[in-house]
């Protein structure tokens, strides 16, 4: 639900676009800086695609400290939402530990499938 609140969909998909325009701009110039033609608008579409890929890094390490910080949001409106912040935790910890359980299963499978074709082989 506070994802939803805070519109965080919106603000993730309209960051998320300028970070790709911007390596949009770095690709379409570094192609015409390769291209022939006049020295200094090759040199020019050179430095602009350096700052554009400048920018679309930063962008991009931008974009995960935003989509981070929203996940917090997101928690903390939760944990004020339903009034019992412990509560979450421990299911979000279950979650997690469901996750790791169902993965370490899947890896006796698989290694217990290795041991006996070993064998049979």
């Amino acid at each position: 639900m506070g994802h939803i609140v805070h519109w965080d969909f919106a603000v993730m998909t309209v960051a998320s676009t300028l970070v790709q325009i911007c390596y949009l701009i770095y690709i379409t110039a570094r192609r015409f800086g390769r291209s022939g033609g006049d020295s200094k608008i090759k040199d020019a579409m050179q430095t602009a695609a350096l700052v554009a890929y400048l920018f679309y890094v930063l962008g991009t390490y931008l974009l995960l400290y935003l989509s981070r910080t929203r996940e917090y949001f997101a928690d903390h409106f939760a944990a004020e939402s339903t009034g019992n912040p412990n509560g979450l935790s421990r299911a979000l910890v279950k979650i997690a530990y469901g996750i790791l359980e169902e993965g370490s299963r899947f890896a006796f499978v698989i290694s217990a499938f290795a041991f006996v074709t070993a064998f049979c082989i």
